[in-house]
């Protein structure tokens, strides 16, 4: 099950949230984050700018190594290398036993593709991530038959008001045109109830699609 999504430049502790290397191309090739093995990737680094994304790489507290391995034609080739302390992010793929498929850094966000064994991994991977400074948006899961027809009642009616009003300012939008905080404020709740009426009740939704697309797909299957 592969999943697409966007998160701000700084939730994979790489480079500081509103940083916008529109000069520079950053692709990640290969990822571990297996709980036995050091986290590590190769990314490949191009473009104009590609002396400042290694400089803000080597800053970064999280990183514990970031070493040239290979020379390509319009750049090089990355070794990065975390310590104990992993971003929540990959924390997450980690724990749901996922994978990175491939990520790129593009302005001030990362457009990631991750792939999970099945819905379970993925809706526990998204219900577990916690990080309302680095919110995640999914813009496309492995099928274009998913549809916006849920019944409501894979909502609580708390979740369901938290997304509708996110929906109608622009919270899902992209570029997002409202923040966390604003949609806290709006409904006089914390941010933190906030974040995880989203994180929940999407999950939910989501969960509720997959499970859908199964029964159209393998009918005979899901009635006995």
């Amino acid at each position: 099950m592969l999943v697409e999504l966007s998160v701000p430049a700084g939730a994979l502790g790489l480079v500081r949230t509103g940083t916008r290397l529109t000069a520079a191309d950053v692709e990640f090739e290969r990822a571990v984050f297996a709980p036995d093995r050091v986290a590590s990737a190769a990314v490949v680094i191009s473009g104009d700018a590609t002396e400042a994304v290694v400089a803000a790489f080597r800053e970064s507290p999280l990183l514990e190594d970031v070493r040239r391995v290979e020379e390509t034609e319009n750049g090089a080739i990355y070794r990065l290398s975390w310590g104990e302390t992993l971003p929540e992010l990959f924390r997450r793929v980690r724990d749901a036993e996922g994978t990175l498929v491939r990520a790129s850094l593009r302005g001030g966000e990362w457009r990631l593709a991750l792939r999970f064994s099945d819905r379970g991994t993925m809706s526990r991977f998204y219900a577990d991530y916690d990080d309302p400074e680095y919110p995640l948006t999914i813009y496309r899961i492995n099928s274009s038959e998913l549809t916006l027809q849920t019944p409501g009642s894979t909502l609580t009616e708390k979740q369901r008001e938290v997304l509708h009003r996110a929906w109608e300012i622009g919270y899902f939008d992209v570029p997002r045109r409202a923040s966390l905080m604003e949609l806290a404020d709006g409904l006089a709740i914390s941010d933190t109830a906030a974040s995880q009426c989203l994180r929940r009740g999407t999950a939910n939704l989501i969960e509720s699609y997959l499970r859908q697309s199964e029964r159209r797909r393998f009918p005979q299957r899901t009635r006995n």
